[in-house]
């Protein structure tokens, strides 16, 4: 407001409280703007999860019983394997622990 009557000290309050808030409103923007884009990035990860569990189903569903079976197996196989593992771990990290004490 540029009067006859806005002293200097009053003009440049105003526009000092007219910056800040453009300023604020600013800040609200860039927040809403990141808000709508991490909602669209988790959208569009849900989607793509539902799509590669639909397409998963799908080639599970056409698969011969045999194959599903010996699928079965291997992943049994597998956890046995990484379960032996861990517990050589374990055993390596208890072995190293009481090296250290000695």
């Amino acid at each position: 407001p540029t009067s006859k009557f806005a002293t200097p000290a009053y003009e440049n309050a105003w526009m000092k409280e007219l910056n800040m808030e453009a300023m604020r409103t600013q800040l609200m923007s860039q927040v809403l703007q990141q808000q709508l884009a991490a909602q669209q990035a988790a959208t569009a990860a849900a989607e793509a999860e539902a799509q590669a569990a639909a397409i998963k189903q799908q080639r599970l569903a056409s698969q011969p019983k045999r194959v599903q079976q010996v699928l079965g197996r291997l992943r049994k196989a597998e956890a046995a394997v990484l379960e032996a593992h861990d517990a050589a771990l374990r055993e390596a990290l208890i072995a190293v622990e009481e090296l250290a004490d000695v």
